[in-house]
């Protein structure tokens, strides 16, 4: 029973959720137009704050965005107290990749719920906001103060949700780039062990791993990041590179160069680091390949080429002019 329902009210409320449950599954299996159907349908019963909100993002994902921000503007006039309807305007604006705006509303919504007692579902709306921040850290000139207020609301979503995958992920990254091992290893072994196949976190551990110069802890966490179904490719570069400049095993870092190209075959550093391998087994003809592909992505490789101790075998080489001549006549 709902509070405050009439009997008459009860009905319509308790057919509408129904009809809801019926869109909702709708909704899943891909019938979007059927799940709005039905939701039409379980407004003429009854309509709570949620289902219209709910609604709004179904008819945005229509393509019918005027009247999704329409519909998500007259729940927020009709109580300006209730967060919900500024998360979901943000989630709108989010969507249409206007996160000024998505900002705003997100932390509007923040703002009405910061001081209540909070369950795990709610570690989304600081993390969205830590996320924004992340990515302004990356786009505007003010990053050390953007950079600290994403590590804020990550925190915050984090002490709401100790378990939020991307929060842990996202914070552990940063404080990997700050060079905060302890801190990064702390979060990314906890975002590893939430969800073993969600990708970026093990690729992250081999990152620190190596900054920390455990190289097998390193090699296993790359080797976990690239056995999963949906992985970060870098993780055969930086297997590769464990394998060359650490273990000094050209052949295995050939192999993992290779590998890694059929997913990054437009990356230059990678066709560059291919082609040093090459040298180091003393394969000048597929070295010069492998320059020149990577040179033809990225120009400025061959102004410092020479300066290049690890392939100084190779610029005294026949195959060095060979290669200067192939790059003159393109």
């Amino acid at each position: 029973m709902k509070k405050g329902l009439s009997k008459k009210e009860q009905k319509n409320y308790d057919i509408s959720r129904g009809i809801i449950e019926k869109a909702g599954e709708a909704y899943d299996d891909g019938k979007l137009d059927e799940a709005i159907k039905l939701y039409e349908e379980a407004f003429e019963y009854y309509a709570t704050t949620g289902d219209i909100l709910e609604y709004a993002m179904m008819k945005m994902e229509s393509g019918e965005k005027d009247k999704a921000l329409d519909l998500i503007n007259e729940v927020i006039g009709m109580n300006e107290e209730d967060f919900r309807g500024f998360y979901f305007r943000g989630s709108f604006y989010e969507n249409q990749d206007n996160d000024e705006e998505a900002l705003k509303d997100y932390l509007k919504a923040y703002e009405l719920i910061k001081d209540m007692e909070l369950s795990k579902e709610y570690a989304i709306i600081p993390f969205k906001i830590g996320r924004i921040y992340d990515d302004l850290s990356d786009k505007e000139k003010d990053k050390k103060e953007y950079l600290e207020l994403a590590k804020k609301y990550y925190n915050i979503a984090i002490k709401i949700d100790i378990d939020h995958y991307y929060a842990n992920l996202n914070l552990g990254s940063i404080y990997e780039k700050e060079n905060k091992l302890d801190e990064a290893l702390e979060l990314l072994l906890r975002a590893n062990s939430v969800d073993k196949e969600e990708k970026m976190s093990a690729y992250n551990l081999g990152v620190v791993y190596s900054k920390l110069k455990d190289y097998k802890k390193a090699e296993k966490y790359y080797l976990e990041e690239v056995s999963k179904k949906e992985f970060y490719p870098f993780a055969y570069y930086n297997l590769a590179i464990i394998y060359k400049d650490i273990y000094n095993d050209y052949i295995k870092a050939k192999e993992y160069y290779i590998t890694g190209l059929k997913y990054l075959k437009n990356d230059s550093s990678l066709w560059y680091n291919l082609g040093c391998t090459y040298v180091l087994l003393g394969d000048f003809k597929n070295a010069t390949d492998c320059f020149y592909c990577s040179i033809n992505l990225n120009p400025a490789i061959f102004d410092y080429m020479e300066d290049d101790k690890e392939i100084s075998t190779y610029i005294i080489n026949k195959e060095y002019q060979e290669l200067k001549n192939k790059l003159k006549r393109d």
